[in-house]
C-alpha cells in the first residue's frame, strides 16, 4: 500500500526516465502501469540508444508504444465515495477516543464490499495505521480463529520483512504481553515463533477456564498492534460463514475488554444472513 521511493531519489545517478519507467512499473493501480512488454521493450530501448549516443538520457513521454490488445477495465473505485468517508470516519473516532468501534459493510456477493473496505487500506500505510484482514471460507467455517489467524499472518509476514533493529521493538512488546502463554499465540499464527523463538507448554486447564485464558491472551496479542501511535483496522470478510469460536471472541473483544485503538470491520452477503443467523443474534 505504501508508495515507493523513486529509484532516482534513492541514487542521484540513475536518469530521471529510467527511474520513471520503474516508477511505473511499479504503480499501484494495474491500468497505470504498463500493459505490454513491447511498450516496456521500446521505452527501455529509447533509453539505451539516447544513453550511446550522448551518455545521458532526457526525459520523455512514456508507453508511446504500449498499446494493449484487450480492453482494460479500471481498478478505481467509482460511486463509494460516501461509504468510504463513513469508514474513515469511523476509523478517525478510534484514534480520538480510543474506543473500539465494529462496522459492518452488508451487500449482495460481487457489489463491490470488499473494494470499499480496501479503500480503507490506502490510507491506514504507516505510520498511520495497521491493517489486517482474513475472509471466512465456506468449508472451513467449522475450523475455530482460521479467518483470525489468517489475518495475523499477513501482519506477521510484515514486521519479518523489517530489519533486525526495527523488529526488536516488536520482539520486545510481544514476549513481554504474552508472557509464559506465547504458546497459544503460537499455536494460532505458528509465524509468531519466527519472532519470539520457542515457548515453554502451557499449563492445562478444564474447557471452560482455558477458553477464557486463550481469549484473554489472545485480547493481550491484539493490544500489540491496536496501539495510540498505530491504531489496528481488522477487516473480516464473509462474515455469513464465520465460525462460533470467532463470534465469542469478538463479542468478548469489543465488550468486554479493556482493549483500545481497534477498528473491527466486517461484511457480509446480506441475503444470506437471516434474522436467526448467528451473527444477527449476537449482534
Amino acid at each position: 500500500a505504501r508508495q515507493p521511493v523513486p529509484p532516482t531519489e534513492r541514487l542521484k545517478e540513475i536518469p530521471a526516465a529510467v527511474s520513471a519507467i520503474v516508477m511505473k512499473l511499479l504503480a499501484k493501480t494495474a491500468e497505470e502501469r504498463y500493459q505490454t512488454a513491447g511498450g516496456v521493450e521500446h521505452d527501455l530501448s529509447r533509453c539505451l540508444s539516447q544513453w550511446e549516443v550522448q551518455c545521458r538520457i532526457d526525459a520523455f513521454p512514456l508507453g508511446e508504444r504500449d498499446i494493449p490488445d484487450r480492453v482494460l477495465i479500471p481498478e478505481k473505485l467509482y460511486g463509494r465515495e460516501r461509504e468510504v468517508e463513513t469508514l474513515l470516519t469511523a476509523f478517525d473516532r478510534v484514534v480520538l477516543s480510543g474506543a473500539p468501534e465494529l462496522v459492518l459493510v452488508s451487500g449482495y456477493s460481487g457489489i463491490g464490499k470488499s473494494a470499499v473496505v480496501n479503500e480503507l487500506h490506502k490510507v491506514l500505510v504507516p505510520p498511520r495505521g495497521l491493517f489486517a484482514s482474513g475472509k471466512f471460507d465456506q468449508y472451513k467455517h467449522d475450523i475455530p480463529y482460521a479467518t483470525l489467524a489468517q489475518a495475523f499472518q499477513s501482519l506477521l509476514k510484515g514486521l519479518l520483512a523489517k530489519s533486525e533493529a526495527d523488529l526488536a521493538p516488536w520482539r520486545e512488546a510481544l514476549s513481554e504481553t504474552l508472557g509464559p502463554n506465547g504458546q497459544l499465540m503460537v499455536d494460532l499464527v505458528p509465524e509468531l515463533k519466527l519472532i519470539i523463538g520457542d515457548q515453554p507448554p502451557v499449563a492445562e486447564l478444564p474447557p471452560q477456564d482455558a477458553q477464557r485464558r486463550f481469549q484473554l491472551i489472545f485480547r493481550r496479542f491484539i493490544s500489540v498492534f491496536a496501539r495510540p501511535e498505530h491504531p489496528l483496522a481488522l477487516f473480516l470478510d464473509d462474515l455469513q460463514w464465520l465460525d462460533a469460536a470467532t463470534l465469542d471472541l469478538l463479542e468478548d473483544l469489543l465488550t468486554r475488554s479493556d482493549l483500545q485503538q481497534l477498528i473491527l470491520i466486517g461484511a457480509y452477503r446480506d441475503n444470506e444472513v437471516t434474522a436467526a443467523h448467528p451473527l444477527m443474534r449476537k449482534l
